[in-house]
């Protein structure tokens, strides 16, 4: 967001596969008025109604799945730059230990 200009863009992205996710839908909202410019795979949609529309026929092929999301179990200090070397060192392993374990949960499926 920069002075009242923003940009909403929907990414699809397939789980699993080292595959830099894709640009589906963005939505670019100008000035104070809120002028808004509509694009589906980077081609320009004239009306909001269109590009829902186009976004449903693109969707309509996928499969719903449910994703179950984890979460860490510990919270980390903002500032670790004023902790000790031994400190900072004790966090970050125990952060990477989180973070391999929920690696291995979410490969277990």
């Amino acid at each position: 967001m920069r002075g009242g200009a923003y940009t909403v863009i929907l990414y699809e992205t397939v789980l699993g596969k080292d595959i830099a996710p894709k640009e589906i839908a963005r939505i670019d909202i100008c000035g104070s008025d809120e002028e808004k410019e509509y694009f589906f795979l980077e081609e320009k949609v004239y009306e909001a109604g269109r590009l829902r529309d186009m976004l449903e026929d693109y969707m309509s092929g996928y499969e719903k799945i449910e994703i179950d999301y984890i979460a860490l179990e510990k919270t980390f200090p903002r500032d670790m730059v004023g902790l000790s070397d031994e400190e900072q060192a004790q966090q970050l392993e125990e952060l990477y230990e989180s973070m391999r374990k929920i690696g291995e949960n979410a490969t277990d499926d």
